[in-house]
């Protein structure tokens, strides 16, 4: 008796396994699946999608806009999203893996959040470098522009296209007279973000500032945050940019898995 107990709890495990992979699809990147490409991307049997969509569809989980068209997110999976987000803060989470990031280069080091549909990031944590004298500071709750700074620019360049092109296509504010403004320059400087793995800036938000930033992931893959550190620029000799750069990268990776997501930043 209890290995029958045992046996259906398994299965019951695997099954909710198998739920979570099907909603796990639905991304701003593809947010619309048939019940077929869900089969492909998952792996789960024709007739297990069939019956957690049907169940998601009457739990308000998913909808189908059409009849017999692809499925999308319904009310009831972007409630659960407010009210998690409502709770969620990125900040506490992360102070730790500033702390981290301060300790092994000795810089400011932030996390600036991204709500979809905005064109700003909010920096949410901030630890200023130990340094004495000259330090850079970005106060928590200030907002930065997607277009303008290391933390934002590793936000932007991993945003789905058509959020990226709204923001290009500008206005793009001019913070100082480096700020790129051009959108043929921001959308090159955005490729070259995705081809290295992290972003650069200098003296696009405050003059005599350098920074370094990478995306941060969470549930689903998606990009919700951007960590960074900034330093006065007589501080950062190209060899200092490289072995910071991959530190950066490093701990974007870390808060992402603490965030939920399953893979690093890239």
């Amino acid at each position: 008796m209890r290995d029958m107990h045992i046996d259906k709890a398994t299965a019951g495990v695997g099954l909710l396994s198998k739920a979570f992979q099907v909603l796990d699809q639905f991304t701003p990147d593809k947010p619309m699946w048939t019940q077929a490409e869900l089969g492909l991307a998952t792996g789960v049997s024709k007739s297990t999608i069939n019956r957690l969509v049907r169940y998601f569809c009457d739990r308000g989980y998913l909808m189908q806009l059409e009849k017999k068209g692809p499925y999308g997110l319904g009310p009831a999976a972007i409630d659960l999203g407010q009210r998690a987000s409502t709770q969620f803060d990125i900040g506490a989470v992360a102070m730790p893996i500033l702390e981290r990031l301060v300790q092994e280069t000795q810089e400011t080091a932030l996390v600036a959040s991204y709500q979809v549909g905005r064109r700003e990031v909010v920096c949410v944590a901030q630890i200023p470098s130990p340094h004495e004298g000259l330090r850079v500071f970005q106060s928590v709750g200030s907002a930065i522009p997607l277009h303008a700074g290391a933390v934002a620019k590793a936000v932007l360049a991993y945003l789905p296209a058509d959020i990226q092109s709204s923001i290009i296509a500008g206005p793009l504010e001019k913070m100082t007279d480096q700020t790129i403004t051009d959108p043929a320059v921001l959308a090159h400087d955005l490729q070259d973000v995705r081809a290295r793995g992290y972003s650069v800036s200098r003296d696009e938000t405050y003059y005599g500032v350098y920074g370094i930033g990478a995306p941060v992931y969470g549930p689903g893959n998606v990009v919700v945050a951007g960590i960074a550190i900034a330093a006065p620029k007589n501080r950062m000799e190209s060899a200092d940019l490289l072995i910071h750069a991959q530190k950066v990268i490093a701990v974007a990776a870390a808060l992402s898995t603490e965030l939920g997501a399953s893979r690093a930043a890239a």
